[in-house]
């Protein structure tokens, strides 16, 4: 079998390796800790966006105060402490650390 960087995998191989990563979990295999697995899997997907935004913010009051970036799309909105883009919502908590 003829291994391939994760930037190089299709759709289809990426989910063939998260279905065969999650059996071989489930049968308590260590080949791969879960944390190095889920950062490889972002960083492959972060990849493939076609597009950034960045996002700046805040936190007044003891609550994220997300600000509107300056190139407006009709894709995405912020607003306080949410991200709509197209027909998805991120609503984004802060937490303490303990």
């Amino acid at each position: 079998m003829t291994e391939k960087l994760l930037t190089e995998m299709s759709y289809d191989e990426m989910n063939a390796l998260i279905d065969n990563y999650i059996d071989h979990s489930s049968q308590q295999s260590s080949e791969m800790p879960a944390s190095a697995f889920l950062t490889l899997l972002f960083e492959n997907l972060a990849k493939r966006a076609k597009q950034v935004f960045e996002v700046e913010g805040c936190v007044i009051d003891g609550k994220l105060v997300l600000i509107q970036p300056e190139i407006m799309t009709a894709d995405l909105y912020v607003q306080n402490n949410q991200i709509v883009i197209g027909d998805q919502r991120i609503v984004v908590r802060l937490s303490a650390l303990n």
